[in-house]
């Protein structure tokens, strides 16, 4: 129970950011529309769509790593091999749902759905070779 008490161990809040993000996000599939300061429905449930993830992102980075921040450093990494195949598979799982999302069923998700989502797989890709790079000594200085 100490431990659950222990500032250390529980890091900072996360929970407002993760239920706000959840709730920004499915407003994005639903027929409500507010127009917004742009005059235009799509635009604003898109921007409020994207402030959603960017609180989910720093609810998981909070919840995660115990501590404020925006990236996860590879010096964060406990286990780099069973990390480096965690995002492997996760990468792959989000570059199909990016191609599911942005070809076939398309017509059922807003329009630039694919396009970020395809942002999003293309970091993580970056992410992971560069991982990989880092994690097998590619980059060290060799003499």
């Amino acid at each position: 129970m100490g431990e659950l008490n222990n500032p250390e161990t529980r890091g900072p809040p996360w929970q407002g950011l993760a239920i706000i993000g959840i709730i920004l996000i499915a407003q994005t599939f639903t027929d409500f529309g507010w127009k917004g300061p742009w005059n235009d429905v799509s635009f604003t449930q898109g921007s409020l769509g994207l402030v959603g993830g960017i609180l989910l992102y720093l609810a998981w980075f909070r919840w995660h790593f115990k501590m404020d921040g925006l990236i996860p450093t590879l010096d964060r990494w406990k286990n780099p091999q069973k990390g480096m195949i965690t995002l492997f598979i996760c990468t792959i799982i989000m570059c199909i749902f990016t191609t599911l999302v942005g070809g076939p069923l398309s017509e059922y998700f807003p329009r630039p759905s694919g396009m970020i989502l395809g942002l999003i797989s293309l970091l993580m890709v970056l992410q992971l070779i560069y991982a990989w790079l880092n994690f097998n000594n590619y980059f060290s200085e060799e003499e």
